[in-house]
């Protein structure tokens, strides 16, 4: 994926107004995050919404460490802490790249609302209804934005 993301930005800063790879670029975008859920899925990392009752006399799921005295002595510096990650990687999985994809897209083609709104078909290939309506309302705001009154972003 890296190295195609590297191709593809490279063939946009030669033709920023190649609607094909702004196009192919959203969609590599899309179905990276795609993956990436449906693996982290597969690994167990993503839990299913359903509420865990405690079930007396399970065994524990987890063990308690403790800090190693080092471990409070060393600083922080640079290393961000278990929320910050999962924070980051939360906007990740919920469609922040090709939001931002999106957005460059429709600033490098400004008069061309007909080709933001072919990004919405693309959008359907999001890993969850959520993303999927989160970057199809996006397609829809940025069509608008650049037309307003356009029908088909209404």
């Amino acid at each position: 994926v890296a190295a195609a993301r590297t191709l593809l930005q490279r063939g946009l800063r030669l033709n920023p107004d190649s609607e094909e790879l702004w196009r192919e670029y959203f969609r590599m975008e899309v179905l990276f995050v795609t993956r990436l859920t449906e693996r982290r899925k597969v690994l167990g990392l993503i839990k299913a919404p359903v509420e865990e009752e405690a079930v007396e006399g399970a065994l524990p799921t987890s063990i308690e460490v403790p800090e190693l005295v080092e471990e409070s002595k060393t600083p922080n510096k640079g290393k961000q802490t278990a929320a910050e990650m999962e924070a980051g990687l939360g906007e990740l999985l919920g469609g922040a790249i090709p939001r931002v994809v999106l957005r460059h897209a429709a600033a490098a083609l400004p008069q061309r609302a007909e080709f933001v709104l072919s990004l919405y078909n693309v959008a359907a290939l999001a890993s969850t209804p959520q993303v999927q309506k989160e970057l199809e309302d996006a397609v829809l705001a940025s069509a608008e934005e650049m037309q307003p009154g356009h029908p088909a972003a209404a």
